[in-house]
């Protein structure tokens, strides 16, 4: 049975989150920002959404921004995802083949 209701937190979450305090909180805040808006940001404050949110995951596992990157991708907008590709270490990039090529 549907209910007009929105359903509620036991806490709301905007009262308990203390910026800095925890990057991983700090890094899916950015992306809810993104997600909860939609496309209605204009490209350059989705790009720095998106770079907030990377430099905050930056500082979390591997695999935590990894989901982030799958949540991003279904749910950001394409400047928010050149955003966070733009705030990735350059060490993560370490897959693409970066060997000399002999001149023909």
């Amino acid at each position: 049975m549907r209910s007009d209701t929105k359903p509620r937190f036991p806490v709301n979450p905007w009262l308990a989150w203390r910026p800095g305090s925890d990057r991983a909180f700090d890094a899916l805040e950015r992306i809810g920002v993104l997600i909860r808006s939609g496309a209605s940001w204009d490209d350059g404050y989705a790009f720095e959404l998106g770079a907030q949110a990377r430099r905050y995951a930056n500082q979390c596992p591997k695999g935590f921004r990894q989901g982030l990157e799958i949540v991003l991708s279904e749910h950001g907008n394409l400047a928010a995802i050149q955003g966070w590709l733009s705030a990735a270490p350059s060490r993560d990039f370490t897959h693409i083949d970066q060997s000399p090529r002999s001149a023909d």
